[in-house]
């Protein structure tokens, strides 16, 4: 029960606030494992659908705290297992249109497959 308070509180602590040059909309592709296509994410404010990584495809809330941030939200795996997804990352702003992530993720779905990877992408927001 405290693991579970510890990490609410840990959740709750980021302010929900979309990236300041966001006004529309945004566009997230990402590299993973082996330099190949891991992410690809479309989202709005505080939101994204999409490839989550390889191995997942479903939507996260981004919650953020200056360059840092917090994703989580519900995923569908390869097997069509539903479960959750959670990611911590740190984005760069470059220009007021393009950002740089690094980010770790993870999912885990009913079926008990989980699946894990480290994303070097790029943002564009409109």
């Amino acid at each position: 029960m405290r693991k579970i308070l510890i990490i609410l509180i840990f959740i709750f602590s980021f302010n929900c606030f979309a990236t300041p040059s966001e006004r529309f909309g945004h566009i997230y592709i990402a590299g993973g494992e082996l330099f190949g296509l891991s992410s690809v994410r479309v989202g709005g404010k505080s939101w994204e659908a999409g490839l989550l990584n390889r191995r997942s495809i479903g939507f996260v809330r981004v919650a953020y705290d200056n360059s840092l941030y917090l994703n989580y939200g519900g995923m569908i795996n390869l097997n069509s297992s539903p479960g959750i997804f959670g990611a911590m990352g740190y984005e760069k702003l470059l220009w007021n249109f393009l950002s740089l992530r690094a980010e770790i993720n993870m999912g885990h779905a009913i079926d008990n497959y989980s699946s894990s990877e480290i994303h070097l992408g790029i943002g564009a927001f409109w």
